[in-house]
């Protein structure tokens, strides 16, 4: 069992902060574990890994039926790159969020 699959049997968990640097499949078991975390209110997840990820690349964001609690109140993403706001995080699914902080990537086309 990895890790973070063992983080969703904390269902009455409010607060997590997360540091990973690397291991994809922690990342990927996280986002598996956060649906079983219905209390959360605080969720910081950082990526100090060498690289830089993109959103996309991370598919439990985006993932039919990705969903966070809708008790959380502060949501901090740090070192991902977003060129897309994920499914997830949506003011229907997310009434009580106060405090949002992630990096966006802005992408020019040119045709």
């Amino acid at each position: 069992m990895l890790f973070c699959e063992g983080l969703g049997n904390l269902r009455e968990l409010r607060i997590l902060k997360v540091e990973f640097k690397g291991l994809d499949s922690e990342q990927e078991a996280l986002g598996d574990s956060l649906r079983n975390m219905c209390k959360l209110q605080y969720l910081e997840i950082q990526d100090h890994s060498l690289r830089s990820i993109k959103v996309e690349q991370v598919s439990r964001w985006n993932a039919p039926g990705a969903v966070l609690s809708q008790h959380i109140r502060v949501l901090l993403l740090a070192h991902y790159r977003f060129s897309i706001l994920p499914t997830c995080i949506d003011s229907s699914l997310l009434p009580k969020l106060s405090d949002l902080s992630m990096p966006v990537t802005f992408l020019v086309l040119r045709t």
